[in-house]
């Protein structure tokens, strides 16, 4: 989503940080914590909308995605 013309914008210095955890769930995507905007339950499953890291590093033509929560772990790799 974008806002153009909001009041106030112009008087915001810096940006708040998004949180790296939300509902006990961690994102980790190429060795480095995730913001993470939202997480929500969707068809019975949960959606994470999380920020890739500027300084995610890929290896090679894959990046890995690592979730965790709580005792579990979910590793993903995205491929180029």
């Amino acid at each position: 989503m974008a806002i153009y013309g909001a009041p106030g914008l112009s008087r915001l210095r810096q940006r708040p940080a998004l949180p790296r955890e939300l509902a006990g769930a961690r994102v980790v995507i190429g060795g480095r914590p995730a913001p993470l905007f939202a997480i929500a339950p969707v068809a019975g499953f949960f959606q994470i909308n999380a920020q890739v890291p500027i300084d995610a590093v890929a290896e090679g033509t894959t990046m890995p995605v690592r979730i965790d929560q709580g005792d579990l772990t979910f590793l993903y790799i995205i491929y180029e």
